[in-house]
């Protein structure tokens, strides 16, 4: 009867504390603890109790005296693990992960948490060896097993490119060997092999990644097999590998760049084609570029350039919500394996309306901005357009136009274009002695704009508002 009673109070214990009713579970454990002193289970009930209502050092006691017991050491670690990795203190987190692998090495846990750790320090070489213990034991399916072995294999090819090149394209093949859609493996294994002169080699690993995950990077690497080439050579090799995949936007950008490079207006101008409706920022830009680079057309280029403040960002690498120029084995913010993705960043980060973005921390990059446009010597203003003040005009020289004397001198634009991979493009150093005009956003009807001494405060640069 004593012990009918015990289980009882155990049982109804721990449904309280399944229904979150802390004090009703607490009284509960006192009692079941009481009639069952030899029974495991209380001390779960005791130790979830504790953490209910918020004790986690009674809590992280309880989980200690379960490691006296045997059949309840497993679940001490486990409660002991999850504390301190609450708490933040990973050290200990790792120690008690190793612990609980040698007391259980098929634990569902364990090594799977332990792997996470090592990854978040940079030990691929121990980490890849706990994903083999597990998938000895049967905790990955052999596909879970092959890519994230790759993504490992991919993070020791990074840190051994440039001090050992040999080791790092035979971890790098290995990579691609595991994982084909891989895009920094394959940039590995292609960039070093193409400098070893194995040019067929590298062409099928970047073609064979780029028909599963079209990349900027893939297309660098592809472009650029051959040193020395010329642009009419390196369009053409583009075009062989973007037909593959050619309705991608990726396709269509690398391709217009590499017709543009080569002057070759129609091809650049018919690869964005499907794109011009809807475009992102790298294709309002591209078209500027084309405007500019085949007609001179600086209404065009200001036109395009106008959209790309408005137009859908390109994708960039995204882990946990945030932005990376660049690929990175774990995600910054939790340390997770294989978490960055390539995608256009409109769910986590939307676009401003003037093309902002957040500010992001430790390990993240800002989502990539609207294209930055430098305006030098602006034209004599029209009829549809802001105007410009005299004294910014005069000090234009001579060298920058070829009209005659007397009529309106044409406008240079310097266009600055979105870095290939979607991140912030850095803006060069403005040239001396060149008058700059910056570009304000424009303000609604009823705002008078910005105060006399904010002006001054531009350096008398004169403002130009929304084209």
């Amino acid at each position: 009867r004593r012990q009918r009673k015990g289980f009882e109070a155990l049982s109804r214990g721990l449904l309280a504390v399944s229904a979150g009713h802390g004090r009703q579970a607490e009284k509960l454990g006192a009692k079941a603890r009481k009639l069952l002193p030899d029974e495991p289970l209380t001390l779960l009930l005791q130790a979830q109790s504790a953490e209910l209502k918020g004790d986690t050092a009674g809590a992280s006691n309880v989980y200690r005296s379960m490691l006296d017991r045997e059949e309840t050491q497993a679940l001490g670690l486990h409660g002991l693990f999850l504390e301190a990795r609450r708490v933040g203190d990973m050290q200990v987190a790792k120690v008690i992960a190793e612990r609980a692998v040698r007391l259980e090495p098929d634990s569902p846990w364990g090594a799977p948490a332990l792997m996470e750790l090592q990854s978040a320090e940079g030990d691929w070489v121990a980490a890849s060896q706990t994903l083999a213990r597990q998938k000895q034991h049967h905790l990955v399916s052999r596909d879970e097993y092959k890519r994230q072995m790759a993504v490992l294999l991919t993070a020791q090819a990074m840190e051994a490119e440039e001090n050992n090149p040999e080791k790092a394209l035979e971890l790098a093949l290995s990579a691609h060997k595991g994982a084909n859609d891989l895009v920094p493996a394959a940039v590995i294994a292609g960039r070093l092999l193409a400098q070893k002169g194995r040019i067929a080699k590298a062409a099928k690993v970047l073609e064979r990644t780029w028909k599963l995950a079209p990349h900027p990077d893939l297309a660098e690497v592809y472009a650029h097999l051959k040193l020395g080439d010329k642009p009419a050579a390196r369009f053409k090799r583009i075009r062989f590998l973007t037909h593959r995949n050619k309705e991608h936007l990726e396709s269509c950008v690398a391709l217009a760049r590499a017709a543009i490079s080569a002057r070759q207006w129609a091809a650049a101008r018919e690869a964005l084609d499907p794109f011009r409706q809807a475009p992102t920022q790298r294709v309002c830009a591209l078209m500027a570029e084309i405007e500019d680079g085949e007609f001179g057309d600086k209404g065009k280029v200001r036109e395009w350039l106008s959209r790309a403040l408005r137009a859908a960002r390109d994708p960039v690498w995204i882990a946990d919500g945030r932005v990376s120029a660049k690929w990175a084995p774990v995600s910054p913010v939790t340390g997770k394996l294989d978490a960055f993705v390539w995608k256009a960043p409109l769910d986590e980060l939307p676009p401003s309306d003037q093309g902002g973005s957040g500010n992001l921390d430790d390990g993240g990059e800002p989502a990539p901005e609207a294209p930055e446009i430098e305006l030098v010597a602006q034209e004599t203003p029209q009829e549809d357009g802001p105007a410009v003040e005299p004294e910014a005009a005069s000090r234009m020289p001579a060298s920058q136009t070829d009209e005659p004397e007397g009529k309106p001198a044409k406008e240079a634009l310097e266009i600055v274009k979105p870095d290939e991979t979607g991140a912030q493009a850095e803006i060069p150093e403005k040239a001396a002695g060149k008058p700059v005009l910056e570009i304000i956003p424009p303000h609604q009807p009823d705002d008078p704009g910005p105060e006399p001494d904010e002006k001054a405060k531009m350096g008398g640069k004169p403002a130009l508002g929304a084209f």
